[in-house]
Order: structure tokens, then C-alpha cells, then sequence
């Protein structure tokens, strides 16, 4: 049916191009061959339209799909003067795709089914690729010091960026710091996310991890989180509602970072709760920590605790 479709519609007299998606969005057990499938199709796409002004500074950011997200990273690189021809796939349009093989560099920002496309891409038009986490202070002064180099910009337009972010947020992180020093977060997300968050949580905030339970994580995974877990830490793999209440009972965290499935169950605990996907906000970028740390301080010191403790 799907490849009827879309035959009729190629006949058709539409001047777009015509995509055919064989495959569930969420095939496979982790839910990523339906996206490498769509990867795969999607790839269709690149290098078929001429970029008329290459610059020795482009681009593309793979595998972040939050518009928000997207913006704020490509922000940040543009203040190095770095230019993103793509955001795959949360802000991208089909022209962008179609020009993604003219990009210097390949910034993946999750390691999942996105790594598929920067490898195929550094495969069929040797553009090289870098994994990249944009969670926290550090990891961003990092990230914006290996992209300067790779694309050889200036030291002093690193410097100038960073300098600008940690200025602006100084004052705010400082606050944070000390009001949230200590206390103890527990985390359950996909296991990329709860790397990325793990340390600054931990090095940046002084809050201390006293548990994590992840979701289609594999063994290197939880190897990972194991080296950065302090000890003592409960970990659960892919939990059902009595499992995640009881490791809380234990836990008894000051703050629970999820996505929106668990949180009637954190909620009637009186636990306080924050979605570490940020539909509404964003949590990447310097700014995007300092906002993240708001929402968790928000969190924690809400007066509405008192009401059902």
C-alpha cells in the first residue's frame, strides 16, 4: 500500500520529492531500526541541490530533535562565526537536507540512530563527524574548544564566546550552586540522556545522583554509568511502576528527573519532578543549564509539598 502510494504520487504532477517510509515509527526492540530505516530514506536526499556559498565553516547538527535545542546550539555556534546548514532532523527542511554534503564537520548530538547517518555521510562524501554533549558549563566550553579547532577558527573567537556565556551566567550558576549543593536527584531517562546529565549534575550543581533507572540501555551503557555512579547508587534497567516506587521509597530523592510517563507516580509520592526532555524550555547550551537548574530548584522549593507530606 505505502509503495502504491507512492508511486502514484511520483506520476503525480507534485513538484516535491516523494518519500516512501516502509517500516513502523518504532521498529526494532529499542525502537531504533524504524529510525535508521527513515535515516536510510532520508539520505536519499543529500546532495541533490547546489549550496551557492560554501564557507570553510559549515556545519550540521545530527540528531537533536528539538527545535529549541537546535536554535540554541546553532546560537552559540554562530557566535564563533561557525555557520549550520542543517539541524537534523529537529529543524531541518527538505532544501537543507539536500545540501548537508557541502558541511566542513558533522556535530551528532545523540548516539543512537543518528551515528548511523554521520557515518554514512563520512562514508559517501568524507565529511567527519564528532559526538558531541552540550549538558552543562563544562561540556559546552569543551564542545565550542574542539569545533574551533577542528575548523580552525581563532583562539580569541573561542575565547570571546565562552567568556561571553560564562559572564552572562556567572552570577545565576553561583546561586544555583549553593542552593541545590547536596541535594540528592534521582534520574530516569533513555541511558544517552542519563549520561549526558549525569556529571554536570554531580561536578557543576553538588547534587548527588542516588539513583538511575534507564530505558533500552546495552551493556557498555551501564559500564559507563557505572564508572560515574557514586557508591551506593541504586540502578535500575527498564523498571515497571512497582519496581520505580519502591527504588524511590529507598532513594527517597529530593528531586526526580524523567520524562511525562512517571510522573503521576512521582507526584502522589511527593516527590518532586521535572521533564528532562524539556518540551517546554530548553536545557542545552550555557544558557539552557542555568535554566535547567532553575526548573530544579523550582521544583524542590515549590510550597505545594507541604500540603500532601
Amino acid at each position: 500500500m505505502v509503495k502504491k502510494a507512492n508511486e502514484t504520487l511520483k506520476k503525480s504532477k507534485v513538484d516535491i520529492p516523494v518519500l516512501a517510509f516502509k517500516c513502523a515509527g518504532f521498529k526494532g526492540k529499542t525502537q531504533n531500526k524504524g529510525h535508521m530505516i527513515a535515516n536510510k530514506k532520508l539520505f536519499e536526499l543529500v546532495a541533490t541541490k547546489k549550496l551557492n556559498n560554501p564557507t570553510p565553516y559549515d556545519v550540521n547538527i545530527i540528531g537533536d530533535f528539538s527545535v529549541k535545542s537546535s536554535n540554541a546550539i546553532e546560537e552559540m555556534l554562530n557566535k564563533m562565526g561557525i555557520r549550520v546548514l542543517c539541524s537534523f532532523t529537529g529543524n531541518a527542511t527538505i532544501d537543507k537536507i539536500r545540501v548537508m554534503d557541502n558541511a566542513k564537520l558533522n556535530i551528532v548530538h545523540c548516539m543512537k540512530s543518528s551515528i548511523q547517518f554521520a557515518k554514512m555521510m563520512r562514508n559517501v562524501y568524507e565529511v567527519p563527524y564528532i559526538v558531541s554533549n552540550f549538558f552543562g558549563i563544562k561540556n559546552c566550553c569543551n564542545e565550542l574548544e574542539n569545533i574551533g579547532k577542528i575548523l580552525d577558527i581563532d583562539k580569541e573567537k573561542i575565547k570571546e564566546t565562552k567568556d561571553y556565556y560564562l559572564k552572562k551566567n556567572e552570577e545565576k550558576l553561583n546561586f544555583y550552586k549553593k542552593e541545590l549543593n547536596g541535594k540528592k536527584v534521582f534520574l530516569c531517562h533513555g541511558a544517552q540522556r542519563v549520561l549526558n546529565y549525569m556529571g554536570p549534575i554531580m561536578d557543576e550543581l553538588g547534587m548527588e545522583v542516588v539513583g538511575v533507572a534507564t530505558y533500552f540501555a546495552n551493556k557498555e551503557n551501564y559500564e559507563d554509568i557505572i564508572k560515574k555512579l557514586p557508591k551506593g547508587a541504586i540502578i535500575i534497567d527498564n523498571p515497571n511502576t512497582y519496581e520505580l516506587e519502591e527504588a524511590l521509597m529507598e532513594c527517597k530523592p529530593d528531586v526526580f528527573i524523567s520524562d511525562s510517563k512517571t510522573k503521576e507516580l512521582v507526584h502522589k509520592m511527593g516527590i518532586p519532578y521535572i521533564n528532562g526532555r524539556a518540551p517546554s524550555t530548553v536545557y542545552v547550551g550555557f544558557d539552557g543549564f542555568i535554566n535547567f537548574a532553575e526548573d530544579v530548584y523550582g521544583a524542590i522549593n515549590s510550597k505545594i509539598w507541604r500540603l500532601i507530606r
